[in-house]
């Protein structure tokens, strides 16, 4: 018979369990054990080595790709990147307004000197 094991285990074990979207009666038939075995190792112990290992051998992979997709996200990490992101736009946007406005705004003055000096030539021609 196999040894019991420690409450690290059965508390990962426990954690685990709750991870898959499966009642207890699939659990069962996927490690290949009686439904009334599985129940009673869960809810009553012992839960041994070798229940975790038929557990583990079913469910294994996919607790591991569960574990990966459902790992809870750091939202205060993920909003300050964005915020960071977000700033960094914000600044080179600015910066191309600007340069866009300085350009348009010396062409603006260029026009404007043309036409003064238009309307003053024109005015010095009619005054002769």
């Amino acid at each position: 018979m196999s040894h019991v094991v420690d409450q690290d285990r059965i508390r990962k074990f426990r954690e685990d369990r709750k991870l898959l979207p499966y009642n207890d009666i699939l659990i069962a038939r996927r490690m290949k054990v009686d439904r009334s075995n599985y129940s009673k190792a869960v809810n009553s112990g012992p839960i041994t080595n070798g229940f975790l290992q038929k557990f583990y051998g079913a469910f294994g992979d996919e607790l591991k790709e569960r574990q990966g997709v459902d790992k809870p996200v750091d939202i205060t990490e993920t909003i300050d990147e964005l915020e960071r992101r977000l700033d960094r736009r914000i600044k080179k946007f600015e910066e191309n307004m600007a340069s866009l406005m300085h350009a348009n705004f010396s062409k603006i003055e260029a026009m404007v000197s043309q036409l003064v000096q238009r309307a003053a030539k024109s005015g010095d021609s009619g005054k002769e």
